[in-house]
């Protein structure tokens, strides 16, 4: 009996541990599932402001948009005639458009979106559109794109940037924050633009002089090296006849030597492989015929040579 007894009372110890084993199981998977609902709520709360986000509405482009994106000046002065007539409309600096931009951002980038003109005639408009936004309608230049771009930054050509600086030099340093808010270069008058023409203008004279002056000693070099050749050429053409005549054969005709063809030294007939030639003591025949007339001369004149020493 006494064994039975502590039998039963080993398995309800062991019925009691196991209890208390999954509860302590149950307190930490539930104390693991709260952090974790925690993130999922929080997550959710971050999908909601980034869909509300997401979802702000485009402002529309105004007229005054629309003009300076074509780069149409006519255009842009009616519009902006209007404006000074009705004192409602002051959509200068308006942002508009996906990247919140004014007009002045629009003209600025008119060179880089505009298909309809060629790309001078653009840069030319687009320069004109940038002046008059600044000058008559006194755009502000300051500010900000959802980029963090001043219209300035937008500008990729030098006509485009000098209206800006154009601008900046009749409007005055206390119109805007030119250098700090609008990164506007510094003022261009219209002296500057002639004296800067001029220096252009002054740069390509000077390098069509030096052109001109290169070109010409070039064909004075020519001149001078063909003078050179054709001396050289007569120098050797008179040798070869004085060899020639010393050796009892006549001067070789010009025509046979321009004419390309290799002559016979005997009978200064032309042949125009010189590999077919017989040749002997530095002199080229057409036949063994002349060579053996040739031979027979110089023997003949040989002879005569000692003949007249005795």
């Amino acid at each position: 009996t006494s064994c039975v007894l502590q039998k039963i009372d080993v398995e309800l110890m062991e019925r009691q541990q196991q209890q208390q084993h999954t509860q302590s199981h149950q307190r930490d998977h539930h104390s693991t599932l709260q952090p974790i609902e925690e993130q999922k709520e929080q997550e959710h709360n971050r999908e909601e402001n980034k869909s509300k986000t997401v979802s702000t509405p485009i402002i529309p482009l105004t007229p005054l948009h629309e003009v300076a994106k074509r780069a149409n000046v006519d255009q842009l002065l009616s519009l902006l005639s209007l404006k000074n007539h009705d004192s409602d409309m002051d959509d200068i600096d308006i942002r508009a458009g996906e990247d919140n931009m004014t007009p002045l951002h629009y003209a600025a980038n008119a060179p880089n979106t505009a298909t309809s003109m060629d790309d001078n005639a653009t840069v030319t408009a687009a320069a004109k559109c940038i002046y008059t936004l600044l000058v008559q309608g006194h755009a502000n230049p300051c500010i900000l794109d959802s980029r963090n771009r001043p219209p300035y930054f937008l500008s990729t050509n030098e006509s485009i940037r000098n209206a800006f600086r154009k601008a900046r030099a009749e409007l005055g340093e206390d119109m805007w924050d030119w250098t700090e808010g609008a990164k506007v270069g510094p003022p261009l008058s219209e002296e500057d633009v002639i004296r800067k023409k001029e220096k252009a203008a002054e740069k390509k004279r000077r390098q069509r002089q030096r052109q001109k002056e290169r070109k010409a000693k070039e064909q004075a070099e020519k001149k001078e090296a063909e003078q050179l050749a054709r001396e050289e050429e007569e120098k050797k053409n008179q040798e070869e006849d004085a060899r020639r005549v010393r050796a009892g054969l006549k001067p070789k005709q010009a025509s046979g030597r321009q004419s390309g063809e290799t002559p016979c030294d005997f009978c200064q007939k032309g042949c125009k492989r010189k590999s077919q030639m017989f040749s002997r003591l530095n002199f080229y025949y057409c036949s063994a015929d002349c060579v053996k007339k040739h031979q027979r001369e110089l023997t003949a004149a040989a002879a005569a040579a000692r003949f007249s020493k005795k």
